[in-house]
């Protein structure tokens, strides 16, 4: 499904998206003193401070390097955030973490009028954290 030209839901592999087109945009981390503060639990955009939208407009094309840093528009219930299209669900211990995506804090924005028409005038949620359910449980006490 398309919501004109931002992809809102895939379920292209990997080598689907590699010659693709996105839309560079910013990370926006708190900045109220807590630093080195991550919420997303190591996701992406704890990494990176710019992320690509999956977009036939975009003019960034996707490749093997920067696949890592491409997300997707999702819409649930009115609610529209972006979410990685390439995740790793495993901790660091090798366990499988099957509770995401979740909000981890950080949003997304740019001033590009493609992302306003096309998702949002404002910034939207990454949903870019993956717990284990033990972690899970015990982070929902």
């Amino acid at each position: 499904m398309k919501n004109n030209t931002i992809e809102t839901t895939t379920n292209l592999s990997v080598t689907e998206l590699i010659g693709r087109t996105a839309l560079p945009a910013s990370v926006y981390r708190s900045s109220n003193g807590f630093v080195g503060m991550d919420c997303t639990n190591g996701g992406i955009s704890a990494k990176e401070n710019d992320l690509l939208i999956l977009c036939d407009e975009g003019f960034v094309e996707i490749t093997k390097d920067n696949l890592h840093q491409v997300v997707q528009v999702c819409n649930r219930q009115g609610h529209r955030y972006v979410q990685p299209v390439v995740r790793n669900p495993v901790n660091a211990r090798g366990i499988r973490k099957d509770v995401g995506p979740c909000f981890g804090g950080n949003f997304l924005y740019t001033c590009d009028s493609r992302f306003s028409r096309h998702v949002s005038g404002q910034p939207i949620a990454i949903h870019d954290r993956w717990d284990t359910q033990e972690d899970y449980d015990f982070l929902s006490r």
